[in-house]
């Protein structure tokens, strides 16, 4: 614990059995967002735990499992934590990609806000 808790990414260099351990992985979260990335699948599929990667780095949204990146509340969640993190959402829920990144990579974040809260609550929201 004392190993991680000065440095994260020795996450990766522990032994796999206790690269399964949601104590060890909390404990390396708190310096290094890198540590989700070589966590045991269950562990990136656990929603708590999710949260905490999310809110350290949007990035680690690329590590969860296939279904959490299908979840609609997790994504929610993690566009108020930061809105960079949609486009890593699976493309079942994220319609809109297209219309946000179409222009030469430029993103309004309050029209992405817009867009992602009308697509989820089932308002009007751009069609296929």
């Amino acid at each position: 614990k004392e190993v991680l808790s000065r440095n994260g990414k020795n996450f990766l260099f522990i032994d796999k059995n206790l690269q399964k351990n949601k104590e060890l992985l909390l404990i390396a979260l708190e310096t290094s967002v890198d540590a989700f990335s070589f966590a045991d699948i269950a562990l990136r599929s656990d929603k708590d735990v999710a949260k905490v990667a999310i809110e350290k780095n949007y990035n680690c949204v690329k590590y969860l499992s296939e279904n959490l990146r299908k979840d609609k509340n997790l994504a929610l969640y993690a566009m108020e934590v930061n809105p960079k993190s949609f486009p890593y959402f699976d493309k079942s829920i994220n319609q809109v990609d297209r219309y946000i990144y179409g222009f030469h990579g430029y993103m309004d974040y309050y029209v992405l806000d817009q867009i992602v809260w009308r697509c989820f609550t089932g308002k009007a929201c751009f069609s296929e």
